[in-house]
């Protein structure tokens, strides 16, 4: 298992980091490697609603569907993905301050194969490395891409 953590102050209310944080449509310009988004069905927003995802990574096409656990208006949004040996439990959480909103982003990754997962992990048997691993950068460049379409897509600053 990798477990993954990402925070990012957005200068913005948590009600417009949320309306761009759950736009569908939007995933795919902020979200590494995502190439397609779209609902599944006719569901409903919030818990129970079914995205189905297309990656394109190395040239190689993946697809998946990504499952909402958790939906808390303006404040938390938890979702599952299954890839083929891969388990992948993300959970974002907003937390307005004074500055704007405090976007926290958790993935804990699990792989369906313990010999492939022995060589996702970082270097070294007991613990992490002074490196992280590639997936860490993944997340960050993501939340990065996400706070500047954020700022740039929205009105008005946080005050």
């Amino acid at each position: 298992m990798i477990f993954v953590r990402v925070e990012k102050l957005i200068p913005r209310r948590p009600e417009v980091v949320w309306g761009f944080l759950t736009d569908v449509a939007l995933l795919p310009t902020w979200v590494e490697g995502l190439v397609e988004a779209e609902v599944a069905g006719a569901t409903e927003r919030g818990v129970g609603m079914s995205i189905d995802v297309t990656r394109r990574v190395k040239g190689k096409r993946s697809d998946a569907t990504t499952d909402v656990t958790a939906w808390v208006d303006a404040k938390l949004l938890a979702v599952e993905t299954r890839v083929k040996d891969l388990l992948l439990l993300d959970r974002a959480v907003l937390e307005g301050r004074a500055e704007g909103t405090v976007l926290s982003v958790e993935s804990e990754i699990f792989y369906g194969s313990r010999f492939i997962e022995l060589f996702a992990r970082p270097r070294g048997l007991l613990g992490a490395s002074l490196e992280d691993p590639p997936i860490q950068g993944v997340y960050e460049r993501s939340l990065d891409a996400f706070a500047k379409l954020v700022v740039a897509q929205s009105a008005a600053p946080y005050r």
